[in-house]
């Protein structure tokens, strides 16, 4: 049996977005050199179970890109909450030491963090935070590795000295995505980076635990925080689903009834979610809409 050169051609064409035929293998299970021989022609194992899984493959890449292409986008949206987020990170730039935002879970603050992080490269910075690093040496080492910042060792000084050198010289911002799981400790030491560099902005992001295990911990957190805002789902408007949803901006009662999903405990990713989840049925009409809506696993109405 002979190669069919059709899925060869298809296979050549897709080296240079995986990188080399080793990577492009690894996608359907087979090694570089397996590829190879049969792009040459040199293949000697079952040629028909290897195209069996190059057309499952393929066919797999297909119906994907349908799917992602159907679904409503993921890029930024300029929201009541996300510009609000967005305004506070740029203020905490400018101005240099704390600011905290932070509110209900999937309301476009970590939207907002990173649409400020393309908008601004080259001064802003970015980190998020979870349980495994909520001690200093462990959150310190990931600020470090998120930067490309080698110091020679890994003991505390040294890495406090290369992030201070960092972020020395000019304004600067780091952006903490998922606050809440910051120890006052760490905060602490964030703020002496301020402290050294009052150009340089610390802004955290995060649910309202922020408040109660950081900010109303310590006098020197509080007199030194600039800023802190909190938002609730409640904080979404009619005009920020239209903006979301474009494709029912002009049906008051799907905007209406995508609102009352933003402002559950589902926020606006649950929304997101049953939006995708009515345009992969085909039927994003008050009716399909709701149909989603009621499969959600905590009652809208």
């Amino acid at each position: 049996m002979s190669a069919n050169p059709e899925l060869q051609k298809k296979l050549l064409e897709l080296v240079p977005e995986f990188g080399s035929r080793e990577n492009l293998a690894r996608a359907f299970g087979y090694t570089g050199g397996s590829l190879s021989q049969y792009l040459n022609n040199k293949y000697s194992g079952n040629i028909e179970n290897f195209e069996s899984k190059v057309v499952e493959f393929l066919n797999n890449r297909e119906a994907a890109a349908e799917l992602k292409s159907s679904v409503i986008s993921n890029d930024y949206k300029e929201t009541s909450v996300s510009n609000n987020v967005f305004q506070i990170i740029k203020i905490c730039h400018l101005q240099g030491g704390l600011a905290i935002a932070c509110g209900d879970a999937g309301i476009g603050k970590t939207m907002a963090c990173l649409h400020y992080i393309e908008q601004y490269p080259n001064t802003s910075y970015m980190v998020t935070a979870n349980a495994c690093f909520s001690n200093l040496s462990a959150f310190l080492g990931k600020i470090c590795d998120c930067l490309n910042i080698k110091p020679h060792r890994r003991r505390l000084s040294d890495m406090w000295n290369a992030l201070a050198e960092e972020f020395s010289g000019g304004r600067k911002v780091l952006i903490i995505d998922e606050s809440q799981f910051l120890t006052v400790r760490v905060v602490e030491t964030l703020r002496s980076l301020s402290d050294q560099n009052p150009n340089f902005g610390i802004c955290l992001i995060g649910n309202t635990d922020i408040n109660s295990n950081i900010y109303n911990a310590r006098d020197q957190i509080r007199n030194r925080t600039k800023m802190n805002e909190t938002y609730h789902t409640s904080d979404i408007t009619a005009e920020d689903i239209k903006l979301i949803f474009p494709a029912i901006k002009d049906d008051e009662e799907r905007v209406k009834l995508m609102l009352s999903v933003v402002r559950s405990v589902h926020g606006l990713r649950g929304a997101v979610n049953v939006f995708n989840n009515a345009i992969n049925s085909d039927d994003i009409s008050h009716k399909g809409l709701l149909q989603h809506i009621k499969e959600l696993p905590k009652k809208v109405f």
